[in-house]
């Protein structure tokens, strides 16, 4: 809905919707009515973590604690939507989102080792995040051990979309590398804008050389 509504890049322009489907209730009836996307809401949820566990101090599989929604999307007060319901007899609704903790640190596990491998090589580094990618996401998983970042989201940045950069941190007898990760980093209201997260990716040995 977002990639539509925000009219990001696609390889096939051609085929992007012209109308979006809503779920709209009247009368206590749950129906689905198409919608011109400059009115749909386009909202997407962004799940914000504390630090990882590894950087925290805390144990292996113990859960990711404090988390926060960072919910973005059109401001229906000027997109329209609220007019065009008005005129189909809908005078009040409200937005439901469903995420998972889990499933969305998994995602951005899939986003830092892919960055990781593509600057350092696949031999470059000790790969801390291969298994807990092809895992089903529980709790008692290791993500929140590796996965974390900033609960609060800092004002949205204007230039390049998504911002990645992989920084090591050092420490005696290895260097941990970390993929910093901000999606949709020029989006948001100020002072809000999207999360950054902080993915433990692997480590290196200490004499091996710049992370690139």
């Amino acid at each position: 809905m977002h990639r539509v509504v925000s009219k990001l890049p696609t390889r096939r322009p051609k085929e992007r919707a012209t109308n979006l489907p809503l779920a709209v209730v009247t009368k206590g009836e749950e129906s689905l009515i198409a919608v011109d996307p400059r009115h749909h809401p386009g909202h997407f949820a962004m799940i914000a973590y504390g630090p990882p566990g590894l950087l925290a101090g805390r144990q292996p599989g113990e859960s990711f604690g404090q988390v926060r929604v960072h919910l973005h999307g059109q401001d229906l007060q000027k997109n329209g939507l609220l007019t065009l319901l008005r005129e189909q007899g809908i005078s009040a609704g409200q937005i439901e989102w469903r995420t998972d903790a889990y499933t969305y640190a998994r995602m951005l596990a899939k986003i830092a080792h892919a960055a990781a491998v593509d600057i350092l090589g696949v031999d470059g580094f000790r790969a801390y995040l291969p298994k807990l990618i092809l895992e089903k996401p529980k709790n008692g998983s290791l993500l929140p051990h590796y996965v974390g970042g900033e609960l609060d989201g800092p004002p949205p940045q204007p230039g390049p979309r998504h911002h990645l950069l992989i920084r090591r941190i050092r420490q005696p007898e290895r260097d941990l590398l970390i993929a910093d990760v901000r999606l949709f980093a020029n989006e948001g209201s100020p002072p809000y804008g999207t999360p950054i997260y902080s993915i433990v990716v692997g480590e290196r040995e200490p004499t091996q050389g710049p992370t690139g």
